[in-house]
């Protein structure tokens, strides 16, 4: 937005300019909000987020298919092709092949089983989102949602059960990966190959996990910081009253308190974006290179 004052562009079109501090908008004297600029971002980036999950496990998996090739018997495949194919199987894209060593098959096996485990667990995530009522989460940041403690609880609500899916789904696929890593461990034949396949799995997968678990908090700082704008509303109601889908606000400090804890929030939201981008671009890069697609992990 242009600052009517200074001319400045402003990406908000509330608060104040960023050039002149000027309040952008005003009615009746006193500074409005209207709802926030775009809609709340969508909180069903589980599947994506777990998608990119099984990325990691496979990159992690592929270092001891070449560890067991050199073990138990000669591999017919490089190990990101041998896991690649194992998830394929998983999801039921192509027949299992069973090849190698008795003991390479049962690896085989253990870590197939894990793949659909998975996978199951993304498609009845993926189920669950679509199953989840979403149509209140447009009051929040709406006049009517600050204005009516109805509106505001039930999009409040909604928005508590979407992030509490992706918790959920999260601890449940960090379970899998646990026990992927203990069928790995399984198979080593001695302590010392124990503890370096442990190892190796754990410093292949921790940076992921970081990752992980930073998108998890960047979500959760968004979605605190709805909670914080709506609290304070509430807290002020006797402060401001809604004209023509805007709030007009009759005490100043109250007022700029509001924008600050405003714009707080769309810095946040633009961040939560930004790591679904991320994690939108890897899903893709992870899964072109097991040549598959999104609608062969998801189900049809």
């Amino acid at each position: 937005m242009l600052c009517p004052n200074c001319g400045q562009e402003n990406t908000n079109a509330f608060g104040y300019c960023t050039q002149c501090q000027r309040p952008l908008s005003t009615a009746g004297g006193a500074a409005v909000m209207p709802s926030l600029a775009g809609s709340p971002p969508r909180m069903r980036s589980g599947p994506k987020i777990a998608l990119v999950l099984l990325g990691f496990v496979l990159t992690a998996a592929g270092v001891y298919a070449a560890f067991f090739a050199n073990r138990v018997g000669i591999s017919f495949e490089e190990p990101e092709q041998r896991f690649a194919r194992l998830l394929r199987e998983a999801a039921g894209l192509q027949p299992v092949k069973h090849l190698g060593s008795g003991r390479e098959r049962q690896l085989d096996d253990a870590v197939r089983e894990q793949y659909r485990r998975l996978l199951q667990q993304n498609r009845d995530y993926v189920a669950q989102g679509k199953q989840l009522d979403i149509s209140k989460l447009k009051l929040l940041n709406s006049a009517k949602g600050f204005t009516d403690p109805r509106a505001e609880q039930e999009g409040l609500a909604q928005l508590h059960a979407l992030y509490a899916a992706e918790t959920t789904h999260e601890d449940k696929v960090r379970g899998i990966i646990s026990d992927l890593r203990q069928v790995l461990e399984n198979f080593a034949s001695s302590n010392s190959e124990r503890e370096a396949m442990t190892r190796g799995f754990d410093t292949s997968v921790i940076a992921q996990i970081a990752r992980r678990q930073q998108a998890l908090a960047t979500a959760k700082a968004w979605v605190d910081a709805v909670e914080d704008l709506h609290a304070y509303t509430h807290a002020h109601r006797n402060a401001f009253t809604e004209s023509g889908g805007r709030l007009v606000f009759s005490d100043p400090a109250v007022r700029r308190e509001f924008h600050a804890k405003a714009q707080f929030q769309d810095q946040k939201r633009g961040e939560l974006l930004v790591q679904q981008r991320l994690f939108a671009q890897t899903q893709k890069e992870s899964l072109d290179k097991m040549g598959l697609t999104t609608k062969d992990i998801n189900g049809k």
